[in-house]
């Protein structure tokens, strides 16, 4: 199976036909899987649908690997997420970044069918991809299309949009970019978003100057929110 997974590497697709001409002769039902995850990276780069071929072919057990894929440029995301919600046997090997890497391109079509298929959002890592999710939203130069992405985000599981905005406030090196806040106002989590950015400043001696964009008395407030958040964590396990 190493063997087959260095060759792997090297010729993906001709490893991928060894795998299927030679499992027979293996009685291990991994025999082969360092090989595949290999074949899922080469189908990211090439189509869908040879994803969906070597998916076909996982073994059975759960794959402890983090995968993360590069896609080439015309990767039809839609057709394997499809799959991946509607199939009764899931492929065990997935990439983690299906989603985040389709908004990335086409933050419309990947939030509005994120909405349509919340199950899907146990199969990512859902802060990290969340908070690319929605940072690929409010970087969408179209304002109609940011309008839809954010109309389709907002029907996301309250759980995953806080998570996220908690990410995303984290992230800001306590510098507050408009289109985030914009964003954060247009999903009802402007105090989540805020008060984690506050936090994220603790080291500070000063705020940085985007912070005189929000008034004063709401500076109180968020401070106040940012203390209680801060509490929350000391205090959880």
């Amino acid at each position: 199976g190493k063997i087959l997974g260095l060759f792997a590497l090297k010729d993906p697709w001709r490893a991928f036909e060894s795998f299927k001409e030679h499992r027979g002769e293996f009685t291990d039902p991994e025999w082969g899987r360092f090989a595949l995850e290999g074949c899922v990276f080469a189908a990211a780069g090439f189509s869908a649908d040879k994803m969906l071929e070597v998916f076909a072919e996982m073994p059975s057990e759960e794959s402890k690997v983090f995968m993360v894929a590069g896609y080439g440029g015309d990767f039809d995301f839609r057709k394997v997420l499809d799959y991946l919600v509607s199939t009764d046997k899931p492929p065990t090997s997935v990439p983690e970044n299906l989603i985040s890497e389709w908004a990335e391109s086409s933050p419309v079509e990947a939030s509005e069918w994120l909405a349509a298929h919340p199950e899907y959002l146990d199969h990512e890592i859902i802060g990290y991809r969340g908070r690319v999710l929605l940072e690929s939203i409010a970087a969408c130069p179209v304002a109609e299309d940011r309008e839809r992405a954010l109309e389709a985000a907002s029907a996301l599981p309250a759980s995953f949009l806080d998570q996220a905005w908690s990410e995303l406030g984290d992230q800001q090196d306590g510098k507050l970019a408009p289109d985030l806040l914009a964003a954060a106002d247009h999903l009802g989590r402007r105090e989540e978003f805020l008060a984690s950015a506050l936090l994220a400043t603790n080291t500070s001696e000063k705020l940085d100057v985007s912070w005189l964009a929000i008034p004063a008395a709401e500076r109180m407030s968020i401070l106040q929110a940012a203390e209680d958040k801060w509490m929350h964590q000391v205090d959880t396990p």
